[in-house]
């Protein structure tokens, strides 16, 4: 199983805008990312969860996308009445909790970040791993020393900053690359 953490500090389920989710703390940064990092050619990847933890409202929350568990969606608007509708799990479950629980039930976690080591020289598991990118506002303070507390491991796909998007869409090709046999 692979865990795609999304750690947003905008975006909260409080208030999000159907109209307008780029205008609810960047709403639609969290739908991009599990469009992306879900769906393709007409299928869902059911090896992948993916945690959207929400920090930009004053409670900090995380909704859970399961691919073994969601309907093949092509839209940004499709997605959103998903989490509307209250058919997505929501946890009342900040970062640092999350981490835990992941590493908990066996994970190895890897955060995504420019100066990190290169993924190329980076023994990947095959199950059990969990890749921690940020939004597009990047990490806090805060949530660098909660990952160094972990000894989470930093990684990089390269020297610049990239679309949260396009690092789940890389990290899901390395995988299924490097474990296309396993």
């Amino acid at each position: 199983m692979r865990a795609l953490i999304l750690k947003s500090n905008t975006a909260c389920i409080e208030n999000i805008n159907p109209r307008s989710p780029a205008s609810s703390g960047r709403f639609d940064v969290i739908l991009d990312f599990v469009l992306e990092c879900l769906y393709g050619d007409k299928s869902v990847r059911k090896d992948v969860t993916i945690y959207a933890v929400l920090s930009g409202c004053g409670r900090t929350r995380t909704i859970v996308f399961r691919g073994e568990e969601l309907p093949y969606i092509e839209t940004e608007d499709d997605l959103l009445r998903l989490v509307l509708s209250g058919d997505v799990q929501i946890l009342d479950m900040g970062f640092e909790e999350l981490l835990e629980d992941l590493s908990r039930r066996g994970f190895r976690l890897f955060c995504l970040i420019e100066d990190g080591k290169d993924v190329d020289k980076v023994e990947l598991p095959c199950s059990n791993v969990g890749f921690i990118i940020g939004d597009q506002d990047g990490f806090t303070p805060d949530d660098v020393i909660i990952m160094r507390r972990r000894n989470i491991e930093f990684i990089s796909i390269g020297p610049l900053p990239y679309l949260s998007w396009f690092c789940c869409v890389f990290i899901n090709y390395v995988l299924d690359r490097r474990c296309r046999d396993s």
